[in-house]
């Protein structure tokens, strides 16, 4: 991979890793134009993912499967990466919580936020953690998706669609919301 990266360099604008093993040893060349980094690996080593993106400074769209544990990979997306619009994670919890405001805080053109726990146990979904830091720091926000074992209030919701005037695209999916009498 290390080869073929450094061949295609100058030319590659989208990147998707799908079921591969990639170890520590990966060489990331400086990739000037990669627009579109897709993560569909848990087997991706830690530092790999984190050099990807590094090499990365034009990177648009950055979809990763579990960002779980990887506080480091959020870090270099805060650093490398301020032209980032699309943002999909498709694990998130609590942990990450902290991680994700430091991102969205330093990319300031992220418009489009998913949040799809696929396949992740109860309890990992969106949470009002989330919501808050997407209004803290998206404000021109057009898609937030968010699917399965969601765990945001109604409240959330509602405040997210008022706040956000630039929303355009809304889509909570098998969600469930807990309704409290006022």
């Amino acid at each position: 991979l290390s080869a073929l990266l450094s061949r295609c360099a100058e030319t590659l604008r989208g990147l998707e890793i799908i079921g591969c093993t990639l170890s520590s040893r990966l060489s990331v060349p400086r990739l000037p134009n990669l627009q579109m980094l897709h993560l569909y690996a848990p087997m991706i080593d830690l530092s790999s993912s984190c050099h990807l993106i590094s090499a990365s400074s034009n990177l648009r769209s950055f979809i990763c499967e579990d960002m779980t544990g990887r506080e480091s990979c959020f870090d270099a997306l805060a650093t490398h990466c301020p032209l980032l619009q699309v943002l999909l994670f498709a694990t998130c919890n609590s942990e990450i919580t902290a991680s994700l405001g430091r991102v969205l805080q330093s990319c300031p053109l992220i418009n489009v936020v998913d949040l799809e726990p696929v396949g992740a146990a109860d309890g990992h979904g969106a949470r009002d953690e989330h919501v808050a830091a997407i209004m803290q720091h998206c404000k021109n926000l057009k898609a937030f998706f968010a699917s399965e074992r969601i765990n945001v209030s109604s409240e959330s919701a509602i405040a997210l669609a008022y706040r956000m005037h630039t929303l355009r695209r809304l889509r909570l999916s098998n969600c469930r919301f807990e309704y409290e009498a006022a």
